[in-house]
């Protein structure tokens, strides 16, 4: 295995048409109208690929955006077939368009795919944990767009200015009715007697592959899982509070807005099979 030496790199399609640039027409571009996927490369491979393209699918069906016609898992399986680790980005718009909201649907939709080199993770998940702040911003509730990583990621950019200017590189994003909806960049969960709880994302938020990921093997390691609202008190009575995303994995969480949070060895162990994942890929 090798890493690239000239990472980044980006290529852009129509269809299965090469493109040089981004109109300036795109409705991506103009309107934020499109999803897009993050993903962790590991080894020449991508151990979550399915995962991240059926989110992708089920978020362009919602959106009645036209899926790519590139065959996306055969490109990237040439593309990262030597690379150690990376991150690849995958971003599909509705492509182009006139003036006005109304998409034309005879236009077919426009993919970037992005090869990054890997990004230093938060914090190492062995550690004591990590200090997160509270945003001062919510985020709305939209029952349309609630669960997709969609392109729309004003609220994300304004919260994570204003924790950064306080010193945070993550932090506690709640809904206007003060229930925890996520991290900025990350799905949030704790752990209370033994049961892995994470917030309802029914009205904001995106549904993470990694939240996902661990709904789906908390049960096969012997605990349950509930998704529930939950209020930023509880954060602050919970056994362990965790951040988790596709490219970090699951960071426990020692203190939030300076206040400690108990911690525990659960995080760790759910880290533990995660990591196991990218380690035999």
């Amino acid at each position: 295995m090798v890493a690239y030496l000239s990472l980044p790199k980006h290529w852009l399609f129509e269809g299965k048409q090469v493109l040089s640039t981004v109109s300036p027409s795109c409705r991506g571009l103009v309107y934020g109208d499109g999803l897009f996927e993050t993903m962790r490369v590991a080894q020449g491979s991508i151990p979550l690929l399915s995962k991240h393209l059926a989110r992708l699918w089920a978020g362009l069906a919602r959106l009645r955006i036209p899926p790519p016609e590139l065959e996306i898992e055969c490109f990237l399986r040439h593309e990262i077939r030597d690379l150690d680790s990376g991150v690849v980005k995958l971003i599909v718009m509705r492509g182009e368009g006139g003036r006005g909201y109304l998409p034309d649907p005879q236009r077919p939709s426009q993919l970037i795919i992005s090869l990054f080199p890997s990004s230093a993770p938060i914090a190492d998940s062995s550690a004591e944990g990590i200090a997160i702040g509270i945003s001062p911003y919510f985020l709305s509730s939209n029952l349309l767009l609630a669960g997709l990583k969609h392109l729309n990621r004003l609220e994300q950019v304004m919260c994570r200015m204003a924790l950064a200017d306080a010193g945070f590189v993550e932090g506690v994003v709640c809904d206007a009715e003060g229930f925890v909806v996520e991290g900025v960049s990350s799905n949030l969960g704790i752990w209370k007697g033994g049961v892995l709880e994470t917030p309802l994302l029914d009205r904001a938020g995106v549904a993470g592959v990694a939240r996902a990921w661990a709904l789906e093997s908390a049960p096969a390691l012997g605990y349950a899982v509930r998704e529930r609202r939950i209020e930023i008190e509880e954060l602050f009575a919970a056994d362990e509070v965790f951040l988790c995303n596709s490219l970090n994995g699951f960071l426990p969480v020692n203190k939030i807005n300076g206040r400690a949070t108990a911690s525990g060895p659960l995080t760790g162990r759910l880290h533990a099979q995660w990591s196991a994942l990218f380690a035999r890929a």
